[in-house]
């Protein structure tokens, strides 16, 4: 290692220790995104010289000073091999593309961050609506600022400064790929979606994976506008891709994979992803419940009812223990009912307390009585539960 790349590391770990030595992940997220966890991994141990676009969110996000770190970076990429890549050496191969927001966004929403953090909303907003500008705005950041959830309480104000009819022109006339952050994308993609021009939502998806062609999550945004444009082997191909390259996303991306993958039949595949993700589950202890859930009725799906016996009983374990949900119960009931158990299924539904509590469950017990026992005797348990009510 060179005397100016090890001074480089050495100031990477001063500035990191002085932000409390934050991890990878934290790095990433303070950087929204405009790094990858594994990205800001290779950074910070220099091995080699990084890209600047790289290094840059990084010191952003720890509080660095960018000028004194774009002169090391200059000078030890002077080092450098002249035939070296300018990218970091090792890291993983998906993230040699751009990232998921440009730099210079990044430094501005973690300096909207800060404010925000501090109290100070009206400073937020200030900055927030002069970087995105007046009408006709910058599309980038009026995307950024209309998709941050954390200003939440701000949208009342956002609505009012860029009506919208404002936001309509802007997600049907500004030139798509010159934005060049993907919570951007999503958000236009999302907006064209609302109003029916799916042919413009599926070009704001697409820049989102012109901004990153590997990244998992805009892999999901595209795959998920193209099941509302009825795409949907082609939206089940890319989900899947994106679970290959992360399986630890939300519950909401897993309920569009296992949607695309139930509507396209591919249902062997369904039942082989759930049952990976509850096992994650149970070895992260994250909501291991839900996953088992749909794993079973995966299982139900896909026709595999020995399988499903055998997941269901671990299943009845958290209804015996009252620990078990509305749609826990339900998905039980309906196995059951399956193997013709109708007994265990009305039990399922009716919990420890032998009462139905739960809106889903009442509907869930009444058409299970319609099935078993005819339209009178549901008629009767309804108007039963009026008078109650």
């Amino acid at each position: 290692m060179s005397e100016r790349l090890s001074e480089l590391r050495l100031r990477l770990q001063r500035i990191r220790r002085e932000a409390g030595d934050p991890s990878t992940r934290e790095i990433s997220r303070k950087a929204h995104g405009a790094v990858s966890h594994t990205t800001a991994h290779h950074v910070l141990r220099a091995e080699t010289v990084p890209s600047w676009g790289s290094l840059e969110p990084v010191v952003v996000a720890l509080g660095g000073d960018v000028a004194e770190f774009k002169k090391l970076w200059i000078a030890a990429r002077d080092h450098a091999d002249a035939g070296s890549e300018n990218i970091v050496q090792g890291a993983d191969p998906r993230y040699k593309y751009r990232d998921l927001t440009a730099p210079y966004v990044a430094a501005r929403l973690n300096l909207v961050g800060i404010y925000h953090t501090k109290g100070e909303h009206e400073k937020c907003l200030e900055l927030l609506f002069d970087w995105a500008g007046s009408p006709p705005p910058d599309a980038t950041m009026l995307g950024e600022l209309c998709s941050l959830h954390l200003y939440g309480e701000y949208n009342a104000r956002v609505r009012e400064r860029y009506s919208y009819e404002v936001r309509k022109d802007v997600a049907l006339k500004a030139q798509i790929e010159d934005v060049d952050t993907i919570d951007s994308c999503f958000h236009w993609a999302r907006f064209c979606e609302g109003i029916g021009r799916m042919d413009r939502a599926l070009s704001w998806a697409a820049q989102a994976r012109c901004i990153n062609p590997h990244s998992p999550r805009a892999m999901r945004i595209q795959a998920d506008i193209m099941m509302t444009a009825g795409r949907y082997s082609e939206a089940a191909d890319l989900f899947l891709k994106a679970h290959e390259l992360d399986s630890g996303f939300s519950v909401g991306w897993h309920v569009s994979l296992r949607d695309a993958l139930k509507v396209t039949g591919r249902l062997d595949e369904l039942a082989k992803v759930c049952k990976g993700n509850y096992e994650r589950a149970v070895a992260t202890k994250g909501n291991s419940l839900f996953h088992l859930t749909d794993y079973l009725s995966a299982l139900r799906v896909s026709g595999n009812f020995s399988e499903a016996r055998r997941v269901g009983l671990t299943l009845k374990e958290y209804i015996v223990d009252g620990k078990a949900p509305g749609y826990c119960r339900i998905e039980y009931a309906e196995l059951m009912e399956d193997l013709g158990q109708i007994e265990e299924a009305k039990w399922a539904l009716k919990g420890r307390s032998g009462t139905v509590e739960d809106e889903d469950v009442e509907a869930a017990y009444a058409n299970l009585i319609y099935r078993v026992e005819g339209a009178e005797a549901a008629a009767s348990l309804l108007a039963e539960w009026a008078e109650r009510y």
